[in-house]
């Protein structure tokens, strides 16, 4: 039955009472800081997750994630409205960060205008904004570990009209890279990726990894495994029933195999591979008791042990929550960051640690 890891322990990373922060992604990097990526934009009276004062922020830790200092920009303050930040270090050193920006008009200026039909309108905030359809996706590229950023490659995602991207990149045996990312302005939404072979300089081909013509793949997190072998968890909306889907490549993100429901429920998900080869994926459950789930699989993702579920988190006042990403520290203890509401309301970016059970 579900269960809470040994050891486990709660931290508050960042928390700003005039901002709403979410969305993060957490890795250690070669050199051993911590650097956490999330999206900061003003408070607002009412939630809205469309916003022109969306900036990607980074976090850095130099003492194993106990203290944090910052948050800078990332890639400058021209990259305003724009949605979850993904990131990875590459076995180069090279650091790159993928996002997408919407665009965003007064309610004035959208007007009757057939070209911002399709904006959403927020009445609230007299704002138009973009979403289903993207401005653009972007990979940002830093030398140095994000404390500098050296120029950002915008991705070609055609023939898809759209790229949102939440996970990061995922680096392929051969130095290949695939960016996950899903087009939301269809429906049912369709996820793809689209690989890069110049260290993420320049993105084109887009791939299918999985479409269907009652269920929506949202959100797909990739983790690549020894042997070539490329998994993707994949977020639905299915009939409000919220199963991850799971499904693979075999040829580098060419084809996959057709995407089958796992027992595991939640949204959005993210993988790691642990030091004794098992796999755990961690999800966000936006329904009571709101918080934060983790499973684990024996044998490559082939099966996920729900029986034994690792409940994180389950005391949030809401279902504004989730987007759990972790990391493995050295001795074996794991760090899963993810945003929530505190108890005076305000959205910030959080982190549990715990033990792997045996």
């Amino acid at each position: 039955m579900p269960m809470r890891p040994p050891d486990l322990t709660h931290q508050l990373i960042y928390r700003n009472p005039h901002a709403y922060c979410a969305w993060p992604d957490i890795k250690i990097l070669q050199n051993g800081d911590w650097v956490l990526a999330f999206c900061e934009a003003m408070r607002r009276p009412v939630l809205t997750h469309l916003d022109p004062s969306l900036l990607n922020m980074l976090l850095r830790s130099e003492d194993g994630g106990q203290s944090w200092h910052g948050p800078q920009v990332i890639a400058g303050y021209d990259f305003a409205g724009m949605d979850d930040p993904g990131m990875v270090q590459l076995s180069s050193g090279l650091l790159l960060v993928n996002t997408a920006r919407n665009r965003f008009v007064s309610l004035d200026a959208a007007g009757s205008d057939p070209a911002y039909a399709r904006f959403r309108r927020d009445v609230e905030f007299a704002w138009a904004g973009s979403f289903p359809v993207a401005e653009g996706t972007y990979v940002h590229r830093s030398e140095d570990g994000g404390r500098t950023w050296d120029g950002s490659a915008r991705v070609d995602v055609s023939p898809y009209v759209s790229g949102y991207t939440l996970r990061s990149i995922a680096e392929l045996e051969d130095g290949s890279l695939l960016l996950p990312c899903y087009d939301e302005s269809q429906v049912p939404c369709p996820s793809f990726v689209v690989p890069s072979y110049d260290q993420g300089r320049t993105w084109r081909g887009a791939r299918l990894i999985a479409v269907d013509d009652r269920i929506g793949f949202f959100e797909p997190a990739l983790l690549a495994l020894p042997g070539g072998r490329v998994l993707a968890m994949l977020r639905t909306h299915e009939e409000g029933n919220y199963h991850l889907y799971q499904c693979h490549s075999d040829d580098g993100g060419s084809a996959w195999s057709s995407p089958q429901p796992t027992p595991m429920r939640g949204l959005p998900p993210h993988m790691l591979r642990l030091q004794d080869g098992r796999l755990l994926c961690v999800y966000g459950c936006r329904w009571a008791p709101f918080g934060i789930r983790a499973c684990l699989s024996n044998d490559g993702g082939a099966s996920w042990d729900i029986e034994n579920e690792l409940i994180l988190r389950d005391d949030f006042p809401n279902g504004d929550l989730g987007y759990p990403t972790s990391v493995q520290r050295a001795d074996g203890s794991i760090c899963t960051a993810y945003y929530g509401q505190d108890g005076e309301g305000v959205t910030c970016i959080q982190a549990s640690s715990y033990r792997i059970p045996d």
